[in-house]
């Protein structure tokens, strides 16, 4: 669990004179809280280094248990001292973003477009956003498809009449309660100084310095269900398995789920009585996506070679064609991508009529597949529709997709998890060593070798870095790409707009 904390780096106090920053409870508070929850923290500022702490946050009768740990507890003190540059910071190295108040980020953070694009990336791929106090007010210019962020949320902040028993109505830019009012947000509050916290989906927002520790605690209650996300493995009896992809909320793979995904074909490829494996979704309409296109390219790039010398990806993909259990994929939803791709390495596909898409769409944004299609649809569907899918980087329903082959078959939306659980059970009661050796034999006579699948990831990372692709990558990312909406509903119909 790793938990980015933001913090200010603005100390002057408006026109007064007076020094600010940072409230001492609103970052010991949280930062302990995810200290002893095992989270991972990572502290960051818009000038790096040592962030600026109000004095008023810093008096005898300020002090709670939390904030005197913090000054018995040198590690935590050379955490705040060293904070990292904000700019430098990327979403997908984090599960969640918490920023802490006191009058400092209402100058700084809350007109930073470091922090504006940041919070925007952690909302766009599901991952939690926390503000407590002044904090809120850094939401002011964030936007998600189009709206304000706040627009519509139960929120939460420092009140009217809490910045008027601090003097302050007059100093500062905004005040938090009107602004959050001012862009739609639903605000509520407490009596003044007393802990409110505020959740609203994946905003969590608190009233005050004493919403601190309570303000962390929500967000933990976020971030506990997403350690049960993931691929998650169920073994329904020792020799049927279900893996299952919950990744919200667009089932998008990427360089941080190749280790889960080892694990599991490698569990796969050892264990002595699985015989079949089913791959499905928990993510409504949404079987697989694509690649990962927020994670830094070295994040895949330093991924060593797997088992069989490919690299990360497609070692995966080929390991899992060639275990001794047989594969199943149970489209629902959108496969698109690394989704079409894992499909195509499993050795039976079936899919929902009403639901399913499949889509190699990479080479309308000027990509190159990377994961193996190239080398597996030619000899599923022949050559021409390969290259009709692949070069059309059209969506293929599922009524499709059977009549090419690129399915084995499609089935009604009601009929699907019935026929796919009737099948693998009935595999699963047969003989292992009759199942591997009969897929032994068939992989001879249809499998493409190592040597066809390993151009392909070089090809996907060489186009990723050309400009001409990253501008189009750029251009559905400015339409909605990585983000619930009409893009990644109708990748196939976007990418053929590009030019428009």
């Amino acid at each position: 669990m790793r938990i980015l904390m933001v913090m200010t780096s603005h100390d002057q106090l408006g026109n007064t004179g007076r020094k600010t920053g940072f409230w001492l409870e609103e970052f010991a508070a949280p930062y302990f809280t995810f200290l002893d929850a095992g989270a991972d923290i990572t502290v960051a500022s818009p000038r790096g280094g040592q962030p600026p702490l109000d004095p008023v946050s810093d008096t005898p009768e300020g002090q709670t248990d939390l904030t005197r740990r913090f000054k018995q507890d040198p590690g935590a003190q050379a955490v705040l001292a060293n904070t990292r540059k904000l700019s430098q910071m990327k979403p997908a190295g984090f599960d969640a973003v918490f920023y802490p108040g006191g009058h400092g980020p209402m100058w700084d953070l809350a007109e930073d477009p470091d922090s504006v694009a940041l919070i925007e990336a952690f909302y766009n791929a599901g991952k939690p956003v926390a503000a407590v106090c002044h904090a809120p007010g850094v939401l002011r210019h964030v936007t998600y498809n189009g709206e304000p962020i706040v627009k519509g949320k139960r929120v939460a902040g420092f009140t009217n009449s809490e910045e008027e028993a601090v003097g302050l109505t007059k100093v500062v830019p905004f005040l938090v309660e009107d602004e959050l009012r001012r862009l739609g947000g639903l605000f509520e509050k407490a009596p003044d100084w007393q802990s409110f916290v505020v959740t609203d989906g994946r905003l969590v927002t608190g009233q005050n310095p004493a919403s601190s520790k309570a303000g962390a605690e929500a967000l933990l209650k976020l971030l506990k269900p997403a350690a049960t996300r993931g691929i998650r493995l169920q073994r329904r009896t020792p020799s049927y398995w279900r893996v299952t992809f919950d990744l919200p909320p667009l089932n998008i793979f990427g360089p941080e789920n190749i280790p889960q995904l080892n694990e599991i074909i490698t569990a796969i490829e050892t264990d002595p009585q699985v015989k079949v494996v089913v791959f499905d979704s928990a993510v409504e309409g949404f079987f697989l996506t694509h690649y990962n296109f927020f994670a830094p390219l070295e994040e895949s790039t330093k991924i060593p070679p797997g088992a069989t010398g490919l690299q990360a990806l497609p070692d995966l993909l080929v390991r899992l064609s060639r275990a001794p259990v047989a594969s199943i994929a149970m489209v629902r939803g959108r496969a698109t991508g690394v989704g079409s791709e894992l499909a195509l390495a499993s050795d039976m596909r079936f899919a929902s009529r009403e639901n399913a898409i499949l889509s190699q769409w990479e080479v309308g944004a000027g990509l190159v597949p990377g994961g193996g299609p190239m080398a597996r649809l030619p000899r599923l569907i022949g050559r021409g529709r390969a290259l009709e899918v692949l070069l059309g980087a059209d969506d293929i329903s599922g009524d499709l997709a059977e009549r090419y082959g690129y399915v084995n078959r499609s089935l009604t939306d009601a009929e699907l998890d019935g026929f796919v659980d009737a099948l693998a059970r009935r595999i699963a009661s047969f003989d292992k060593q009759a199942i591997a050796e009969t897929k032994r034999l068939v992989n001879v006579a249809s499998l493409p070798s190592d040597a066809d699948i390993a151009p392909e990831w070089d090809a996907f990372l060489a186009s990723v870095q050309r400009p001409a692709s990253q501008s189009r990558i750029k251009i559905l990312l400015d339409r909605g790409f990585h983000r619930p909406g009409d893009v990644e509903n109708r990748l196939g119909y976007h990418v053929g707009r590009l030019n428009n």
